[in-house]
């Protein structure tokens, strides 16, 4: 399987959105106990935040492996995604594989910027 790593939009402690930045950053932040399972994230094309705990029930593969899309209905949380075509069809829209690395692309200039 390939790791696609990708950058995610967050709640801070104050509810203001801050992002995007990379799974792999948020990771680690997982790692040195940072952030808890309850921190809130999402794609730029989702909605709403969920939860890491929600996203991820196993806490060791978040933002490693894609998020858990069914919930523990087993129904599908946001109309669900697959690749189709070089797309992302997320909730009906296609989304093109482009938008999803140029919001990665600035989430790696605000790493550069930040001393």
């Amino acid at each position: 399987m390939m790791h696609i790593d990708l950058a995610w939009y967050f709640l801070d402690v104050h509810g203001q959105e801050q992002g995007p930045v990379r799974g792999s950053k948020l990771r680690q932040w997982i790692q040195r106990g940072s952030i808890s399972q309850d921190f809130r994230v999402r794609l730029f094309n989702w909605d709403g935040y969920s939860s890491v705990q929600e996203l991820w029930p196993n806490c060791e593969v978040a933002f490693l492996l894609p998020p858990d899309i069914y919930g523990s209905s087993g129904s599908l949380r946001w109309g669900g995604y697959k690749h189709n075509q070089g797309q992302i069809v997320v909730e009906r829209h296609a989304v093109k594989l482009e938008q999803f690395v140029e919001t990665a692309d600035k989430a790696d200039a605000a790493e550069k910027a930040t001393p």
